[in-house]
């Protein structure tokens, strides 16, 4: 699961994430930090 629209946001997260919920809760935080 790699957001290719934010650089380096993919080694942050890798493909195989035991907790997606609790990753994709963190995205939406730093994505809606970059927005600001």
């Amino acid at each position: 699961m790699i957001v290719e629209t934010h650089k380096g946001l993919d080694l942050q997260f890798p493909t195989e994430v035991p907790d997606i919920e609790s990753d994709r809760e963190k995205l939406k935080e730093i994505l809606a930090e970059d927005l600001k």
